[in-house]
């Protein structure tokens, strides 16, 4: 605590806060606030919490059922999702080629598998589902990367505002997006300084702060006016604020194509003149509605400059949305599943009083107990009844029966908690085991038609992620780097390391590429599917190679067997000894075709003369049994020619052979020469790299 209450505080150095908490305020009243308290009922009823307590209060002894089937649905909702995943791809666009939307495809699958984005999914789709709400927050982190490196977490839905503006889907179109936690003093010191966390406990000492939803006390403490502790501070509410807002802007105009580029911020004029030379580009300024960050804590404004991203670092899922109201499947539950809580436990409360419904008895007739004990007793089993002589003898009340139809409206309340959201199929019965795969999710799919909407909104959000990753790599990941990535579409996925950004052939920074995104099946369901329908090709007749197959396996040495496929089928390449093997063959083949060759051309040559001969004798008439020689040594002529002619073939084949083996062996030879560089020269980068980074001491 400060010798002087409220020292270093100053009433009119937080208008940007002032402004913070008025918008936050705003937000919480108009929606935000009822938001919390239906999410924090949905997730009751997700766990099974599903009776409120004057309810159970006024019900007393009789039973309360939680028969729990909106878990049921939520979880058949979840373990279809479940067997898919995000299959996010860059296309090539303007001025880029496929290797670098192939690469920037594998830059997306790294910062994926980076971010462990599968569970981030899982959660946001866990809280959209349950809350009517889910969100992803992606934005640069530079704890292991002086670069930054980009990080997505799930954010709790609590902690989101939105805007009471907001009307559509997209964060595009929205007019701001606020977050809040509860920090401790401590941490808004470690994060934002020292001078930063004396405002606030200074704001907190005069007195002057918003109350308990900014400041909170120790427990059971809620002091007012000036002259507070500071220490008993217990938390404090951090409003972080994104809003679109008027500002000037520099932008470079190609001015042929007419494209339009925004100059980052922190260029000075020599530079921007350096590019426009260079590139022969136009320099214009405008008012624009830019991405402005408040980061405020009470009456203390922490961070106030314009974002370093083009748009809000929050990415909803909705699973339904209708113009600005977010809906989740849970609300569509709450009222069945109140119906059939209370039919079960009226139906319980019914058969229970048969057990002991009560007695008529005379005054003075019990013989053996009192009527008090009879009360007690009465639905003991073997129970024995003693009554007086020429007294009525006591008889049992006929119990209450259940009303007719009492438990057709349980099973209609079942009913509708699978109906309503569309997985009935999937809830109310059991697929057989029997059918064949394409079958089962043929009838999966068929019975999830309900759920489209859900899915398509959230292939939406996939979309808006790829769009952000691609936006974040394009602007901030502009120096060489090596990224390592797992191609989990492969048959034999392998993790492989290449490089981006470190020429102009792997520049991901510059032109456009084309977004597409879908829901692809778990690896090992899509792999299946693969080796289903291959097989059912090969049955049909397709020639398909049987090594291709064995790689859509699940067998542990696949590899291996695949290889060895290969050689059988000969579509393996050859091994050394083979190919010195095949030049041997060839060269012997080739003698042989010379030698077959000279033979033919010396039986050529004779015919040719025999005719040159015969067709010397001018002046005198060709006896016919010459004549008829001669035809015959014609046609022979052309019989040798034409075998001639083959020979030169087959030679003209193997001199082909020869000279693609010898381009194949360049090729690999080039290719491990290249690779050898490439690593020397991934070496050399990360040395570099490594003098340059400076370390703590």
């Amino acid at each position: 605590m400060s010798d002087k209450k409220g020292a270093g505080w100053d009433s009119n150095d937080g208008d940007a806060a002032r402004e913070n908490w008025s918008a936050f305020n705003d937000a919480y009243v108009n929606g935000h606030q009822q938001f919390t308290r239906d999410a924090d009922k949905h997730d009751r009823y997700y766990v099974g919490d599903q009776w409120e307590d004057d309810t159970l209060a006024a019900l007393g002894d009789r039973p309360a059922l939680t028969i729990n089937m909106a878990l049921k649905t939520i979880n058949a909702i979840k373990g279809h999702y479940g067997s898919t995943r995000a299959d996010i791809m860059y296309k090539a666009g303007k001025d880029t080629t496929e290797l670098q939307a192939q690469l920037m495809t594998q830059v997306s699958d790294s910062i994926l598998h980076n971010n462990k984005y599968q569970f981030c999914e899982s959660d946001m789709v866990d809280d959209g589902l349950i809350t009517d709400r889910g969100f992803l927050d992606v934005r640069l982190d530079f704890e292991t990367n002086i670069f930054g490196d980009i990080r997505i977490k799930a954010r709790d839905p609590r902690h989101v505002l939105l805007s009471p503006q907001a009307s559509e889907y997209d964060p595009e179109e929205w007019p701001e997006v606020i977050t809040t936690e509860w920090w401790s003093p401590q941490d808004v010191e470690a994060t934002y300084g020292k001078a930063k966390a004396d405002l606030v406990r200074g704001s907190v000492e005069s007195g002057d702060y918003f109350g308990s939803q900014s400041i909170r006390f120790g427990q059971g403490m809620s002091p007012v006016g000036s002259g507070i502790d500071a220490d008993l501070i217990r938390t404090v509410r951090i409003i972080d604020r994104q809003y679109r807002k008027i500002g000037m802007v520099k932008e470079f105009i190609d001015l042929q194509t007419g494209d339009i580029s925004r100059i980052p911020d922190e260029w000075d004029t020599d530079r921007i003149s350096r590019v426009a030379n260079m590139a022969h580009l136009g320099v214009r300024k405008r008012l624009v509605k830019r991405i402005r960050w408040t980061v405020s804590c009470d009456q203390v404004t922490l961070f106030d400059e314009w974002s370093p991203y083009d748009d809000f670092t929050i990415i909803p899922f909705f699973p339904y949305f209708r113009r600005g109201k977010p809906v989740g499947v849970m609300r569509q539950l709450i009222s069945p599943q109140d119906q059939l809580n209370k039919t079960e436990s009226q139906m319980l409360h019914i058969v229970n009083t048969t057990a002991n419904s009560g007695w008529h008895v005379e005054a003075g007739s019990l013989v053996n107990m009192t009527p008090e004990e009879l009360e007690d007793r009465g639905a003991e089993t073997g129970l024995v009844i003693v009554h007086g002589r020429n007294r009525q003898p006591p008889t049992k009340i006929s119990p209450n029966t259940i009303p007719t139809g009492l438990d057709h409206i349980a099973k209609k309340s079942a009913l509708y908690i699978s109906d309503i959201p569309g997985v009935t199929p999937l809830v109310g019965q059991e697929m057989k085991t029997d059918i064949a795969g394409v079958a089962m999710q043929r009838a999966q799919s068929t019975a999830m038609a309900g759920l489209q909407p859900v899915f398509d909104n959230l292939n939406r959000s996939r979309m808006m992620l790829g769009r952000k990753i691609m936006q974040l790599v394009q602007r901030f990941y502009t120096e060489p780097r090596v990224i390592a990535a797992t191609d989990w579409r492969s048959s034999d996925p392998q993790t492989q390391q290449f490089n981006i950004n470190s020429n102009l052939l792997d520049d991901l920074t510059l032109g456009k590429y084309e977004l597409i995104v879908s829901s692809a099946p778990q690896r090992d369901t899509w792999q299946d599917m693969q080796f289903r329908e291959g097989v059912q090709l090969r049955d049909a007749g397709i020639p398909i190679p049987g090594h291709f197959i064995v790689q859509q396996s699940h067998l542990a040495n696949k590899a291996e067997i695949a290889e060895v496929l290969k050689h059988i089928e000969g579509l393996a390449e050859p091994t050394p000894e083979q190919q010195q093997q095949q030049q041997k063959q060839q060269q012997i083949q080739e003698q042989m075709i010379q030698m077959q060759m000279e033979k033919l051309d010396a039986e050529i040559n004779k015919l040719r003369a025999d005719a040159a001969l015969a067709n010397a004798k001018a002046g005198s008439q060709m006896p016919q049994d010459e004549a008829q020689a001669q035809q015959i040594s014609d046609k022979r002529l052309l019989q040798l020619e034409a075998q001639r002619n083959d020979l030169m073939k087959q030679a003209a084949n193997l001199q082909n052979k020869k000279e693609l083996a010898a381009m194949h062996i360049g090729a690999k030879l080039e290719t491990t020469r290249y690779t050898s560089l490439m690593k020397s020269m991934d070496n050399r980068a990360k040395l570099s790299n490594q003098k340059q980074i400076p370390t703590g001491g």
